[in-house]
């Protein structure tokens, strides 16, 4: 995420043959699948089991949300890259802003009716 933000490549003047950046893109997404497996197993034990309980679980409906969301990202992904290529990880920056600074004020909102 750091040599994305920072854009290691400008500052450093490092240059990456295809096949080190495949085998980077690779072991980025191995551990990041690893993580979310992770973050899976100890959501599934910090939810209240009247929630755990039937076909539509909790488990099932994060792994649905997961699911839809990385569909939905490479969709605008690709429909972004299409038509700025050029500009593609500067235009992909504003839609994760927004989301992130949505999701800080939408908590900060409801946090004081959570139990």
């Amino acid at each position: 995420c750091l040599a994305v933000i920072t854009e290691v490549n400008d500052i450093f003047d490092l240059t990456f043959s295809l096949y080190q950046y495949v085998i980077g893109i690779v072991i980025l997404f191995v551990a990041l699948q690893a993580h979310e497996g992770v973050l899976m197993s100890i959501t599934g034990k910090i939810i209240p089991s009247h929630l755990a309980k039937g076909t539509f679980n909790s488990g099932f409906l994060a792994t649905e949300a997961g699911t839809s969301a990385r569909f939905s990202a490479d969709i605008a992904i690709t429909l972004i890259g299409v038509g700025y290529s050029g500009h593609l990880l500067d235009i992909m920056f504003v839609p994760g802003v927004v989301f992130v600074l949505s999701m800080i004020i939408g908590i900060w909102h409801i946090y004081p009716y959570l139990d």
